[in-house]
C-alpha cells in the first residue's frame, strides 16, 4: 500500500501532509521483508518573511516545550 497527499499550506506552496507505506515480500526467495512509515504533518502557519535564525529557533523551542513527545 502506498498513500500520499498534498494540500496546499499557503497560495501556491504545496507540500506533503500524509505519507503511508506498508510493504511486504520476499528477497531473493529466502529472506521475508517488511517495511512500514506513517508520515503526518498539519496546523501550517504562514510566518513573516523577515524572520531571523533566533526568532524562529524560539518560536520551534516554544512549540517543542508545548507538545513533548515523551
Amino acid at each position: 500500500m502506498f498513500d500520499v497527499k498534498q494540500a496546499e499550506v499557503a497560495p501556491g506552496y504545496w507540500e506533503l501532509t500524509f505519507l503511508n507505506v506498508q510493504m511486504k515480500g520476499k528477497a531473493l526467495f529466502f529472506k521475508t521483508i517488511g517495511a512500514q512509515q506513517k508520515f503526518s504533518k498539519s496546523d501550517f502557519k504562514l510566518m513573516p518573511d523577515d524572520l531571523t535564525i533566533a526568532q524562529t529557533a524560539e518560536i520551534l523551542r516554544k512549540q517543542a516545550s508545548a507538545h513533548p513527545r515523551f
